[in-house]
């Protein structure tokens, strides 16, 4: 099985031309990027800002990268919420569902079994009874995630800036998602593949991008990041 996020940066260059040729799905966008990481407006936008951070590489999770790596998500995070707070005036929330090697669960099977992190740009008013219903217990935070490498696994850090994760088998997929659609009412939205609410999506890009384009964030972290959507 072809994997959708290998596909859409296989070819970096190519990628990039197709994008001045408005060729590339605008969801496909690359907002920026650094050494191992791009950043991409959700497909499915439940909110506008909604964001995913995807490896450049093939990985099944977060918890399989190398600890720099997780250091420089760590840091990678920190700066796309600062972008979040100055556009939208909150701290994000962020999850990933993440797989075990090989993708052998049921869960992943019906997903994208690419590591992505979710960062959204809303608070969760829910939160507790989340973290309770979930079975979710405090952890140390994303530098410490290759503890999890061998399970599947759901990390959420609140916009209170309190990591937590679990590793309860028993909840549905995209199962953070479903609980972000109900607190804005949006229930029966939460499925990307069916709902790709590209009007958030096209807001997300101009967003990012006008605020990547002055100095307000500029970060040897990034690569090329005011490059990346300059023609949309």
């Amino acid at each position: 099985m072809e994997c959708k996020f290998c596909n859409i940066f296989k070819n970096d260059v190519l990628h990039k031309k197709e994008l001045f040729l408005n060729k590339t799905p605008i969801y496909n966008t690359i907002l920026c990027e650094t050494s191992s990481f791009f950043v991409i407006p959700d497909l499915g936008s439940i909110i506008e800002g909604y964001l995913l951070i995807i490896t450049k590489e093939h990985f099944y999770s977060m918890a399989e990268l190398k600890q720099e790596q997780l250091h420089e998500l760590h840091i990678l995070i920190n700066l796309l919420s600062e972008m979040a707070i100055e556009i939208y005036g909150i701290m994000p929330i962020i999850f990933e569902h993440g797989s075990p090697p090989f993708g052998m669960n049921v869960v992943s099977q019906s997903s994208i079994c690419h590591a992505h992190m979710h960062l959204v740009p809303f608070e969760l008013n829910n939160s507790c009874r989340i973290i309770k219903e979930a079975d979710m217990y405090l952890f140390n935070g994303i530098e410490f995630l290759n503890k999890y490498k061998k399970m599947s696994y759901i990390y959420y850090k609140t916009s209170k800036k309190e990591n937590y994760i679990t590793t309860n088998q028993n909840l549905p997929r995209q199962y953070m998602r479903r609980k972000v659609a109900i607190e804005v009412n949006k229930n029966d939205e939460w499925d990307w593949r069916e709902y790709p609410f590209i009007d958030n999506v096209q807001k997300t890009i101009m967003s990012y991008q006008k605020i990547l384009k002055t100095n307000l964030f500029n970060h040897s972290l990034l690569v090329n990041g005011v490059e990346r959507g300059e023609h949309i």
